[in-house]
């Protein structure tokens, strides 16, 4: 393309022009669309083109979205969480202040005993005379046994199934081979008593040197000859039978509302001599005494047996 070039004025000033001169426009060429400069990109199509989609990119799709549904329900669990926490703490409270106020009841005359034992119900959860003393000093006197969740204590004497065995069976009461003594019916549980009585004879003996035998059904039925006060011998292994059961008993009802626990697997005594018995080898020779007047349900050693304790709830 050739250069033009206008004549310079003969005066050799230059001239201020507009840049909107029409000379200009007119003697400038204008650059049509197809002079050469710098390329502009254009497209095909009016968007942009999008890469085709990888299995990489998809797991990865799928994995972001269920972070997001898990966070959303993680969080919706806390609420939850926290909405029942709430709920717990206002019944624990609740059970506290039963708690407060039923170890609240002024001590009663050892007198009116039978007569406050009496008026109980076959199912019931009154307290009967809770400052009752134990011969027993490794035993906690049940009326005031800590025990979390269970309150309101049946008194030793009301079953008083070695006394009255028929008026312990008209107030609920069970004789309970297991517990070694008469126990409320919602202390009891038949399929471990029915394990319980399975199990091969331990031997039972009026004498150390067991010379005079009783049967064990007889035992297990509380017919002694000399009565329930009668010392009898019988082998180790029948304490840890005992423990083993009891234990059981514990953890079964522990999960139950409507049952309870006896004395035996609530006392933190009783439970770690059970502890300190099943893990020693008891010597097969070896004998122990057992005085089931006193072993369950009567008035001394074990003799708190016989308390049931209910939950609150």
């Amino acid at each position: 393309m050739e250069k033009t070039t206008s004549p310079r004025p003969a005066t050799d000033t230059y001239q201020k022009v507009s840049l909107s001169d029409t000379d200009l426009e007119g003697e400038s060429p204008r650059r049509s669309s197809s002079d050469e400069g710098t390329p502009t990109p254009t497209w095909d199509k009016g968007y942009r083109r999008r890469k085709p989609r990888t299995i990489l990119s998809t797991i990865w799709l799928f994995a972001r979205a269920l972070f997001i549904i898990v966070g959303i329900s993680t969080w919706a669990a806390s609420l939850w969480v926290v909405h029942e926490a709430t709920g717990d703490m206002e019944r624990a409270r609740s059970l506290l202040l039963l708690a407060k106020e039923a170890t609240a009841v002024p001590s009663t005359p050892h007198a009116n005993s039978h007569d406050s034992s009496s008026s109980s119900s076959k199912s019931g959860h009154k307290i009967t005379n809770p400052h009752h003393d134990s011969l027993n000093t490794m035993f906690i006197p049940g009326g005031t046994l800590p025990v979390a969740g269970y309150g309101l204590a049946y008194n030793t004497t009301y079953c008083n199934g070695w006394t009255d065995p028929a008026g312990a069976i008209e107030r609920g009461c069970v004789l309970d081979p297991l517990q070694g003594g008469w126990v409320h019916e919602l202390c009891h549980d038949a399929a471990l008593t029915k394990e319980w009585l399975s199990l091969p004879d331990f031997g039972w003996y009026l004498d150390a040197e067991r010379t005079h035998k009783v049967p064990q059904d007889r035992v297990w039925a509380a017919d002694i000859p000399g009565g329930v006060d009668t010392t009898l011998y019988t082998v180790l292994d029948f304490h840890a039978q005992h423990c083993k059961s009891v234990m059981t008993l514990r953890i079964k009802h522990t999960t139950r509302r409507n049952k309870g626990l006896g004395y035996l697997p609530l006392d933190p005594g009783h439970m770690n001599h059970c502890i300190h018995l099943m893990t020693e080898t008891p010597n097969p020779k070896e004998l122990t005494q057992v005085v089931l007047g006193k072993f369950g349900g009567g008035t001394e050693g074990f003799g708190l047996a016989g308390e049931c304790y209910m939950p609150i709830l």
